[in-house]
């Protein structure tokens, strides 16, 4: 309802925390558990609390646990803020990729190559 109500798609919402808008189906019918880190995603990308997100019903069952999240919350509005279209499409790829092996190398590779500038020859 809250998705609906400020106008963003299942296909945008699930772009933009990176999982696909059948999984934002899944989560909008309550076929698919979600995590309290999930829902404050959610909650950053649609500008929200995510009590706002629950039904008043289901608020009171995970309010002390999404108070733990309230530190990030605030780093994440400021991180997403900053994102460019090249760096989420980076992530987009990056979790398109499904061999775990290939995926701690790729980040061990930019984790050297982040360090070659910052290095005095």
């Amino acid at each position: 309802m809250v998705r609906e109500k400020i106008g963003i798609s299942q296909s945008a919402l699930g772009e933009a925390i990176g999982v696909s808008y059948q999984q934002i189906q899944k989560y909008e019918n309550g076929a698919t558990p979600i995590t309290v880190e999930r829902l404050q995603q959610i909650g950053t990308v649609l500008g929200v609390e995510v009590s706002d997100i629950l039904s008043s019903r289901s608020a009171d069952k995970v309010m002390e646990k999404t108070q733990v999240y309230e530190q990030r919350r605030i780093k994440l509005k400021g991180f997403w803020d900053d994102v460019s279209n090249e760096e989420l499409l980076l992530l987009r790829e990056f979790r398109s990729i499904t061999d775990k092996r290939l995926r701690r190398s790729i980040l061990l590779q930019v984790k050297i190559l982040s360090n070659v500038g910052k290095r005095e020859f």
